[in-house]
């Protein structure tokens, strides 16, 4: 009996074994969830340099100061004088604004170094808090939302500016972006 005992505890065992390790890595989930949760919450209390889940350092206020002092706007607009005077174009039969932003690709983490008023305005985000970051602030809050979004843009942009390329290279991608009140918008970039 006792024999038949044991067989019987075995096998309600072997059944029961499969739904205790599904809830343990559940709740071992559900845990580190809420640990990553509580740490992520912790940081954006006590650091101005989170945007949504996204973090973004002030690392080139050196970088805008240089870039205000040093530039040479009438060599840049030259450059780009086509390419503006369409958009402009484009803008003005829609009776539409620009809004502009400059980055600086040999900085650290790529920060802003101008922006202009209608940036501000399309945006929610003040030049003071701007400058100096990386734009990844614009893009949506949650990651998930990013990722299903401009996963395939966001990655040919990090390839564009991570290999070396030849003078007069471009890139043009296409971003859902979000304001600071979190309302999306395009970002033709």
């Amino acid at each position: 009996q006792f024999s038949c005992f044991l067989d019987a505890l075995t096998a309600f065992l072997d059944q029961l074994r499969p739904q205790v390790h599904k809830q343990v890595s559940d709740d071992m989930l559900d845990l580190q969830d809420m640990v990553l949760r509580s740490i992520l919450s912790f940081m954006k209390g006590n650091t101005s340099e989170f945007e949504g889940d996204h973090w973004v350092p002030l690392l080139g206020q050196d970088k805008t100061y240089a870039f205000q002092q040093d530039v040479k706007w009438g060599g840049i607009l030259a450059k780009v004088q086509n390419s503006l005077y369409k958009i402009w174009e484009v803008s003005e039969r829609h009776d539409e604004v620009v809004a502009c932003a400059v980055s600086d690709p040999t900085g650290d983490d790529c920060p802003l170094v101008y922006i202009s008023r209608e940036f501000e305005k399309l945006t929610g985000y003040q030049r003071e808090w701007v400058l100096g970051r990386n734009c990844r602030f614009l893009q949506p809050n949650h990651c998930w939302r990013n990722s299903a979004f401009n996963k395939e843009e966001c990655l040919r942009m990090r390839a564009f500016c991570r290999e070396p390329m030849e003078e007069h290279s471009r890139i043009i991608n296409l971003l859902v972006n979000e304001r600071k009140d979190g309302y999306p918008f395009w970002n033709l970039l």
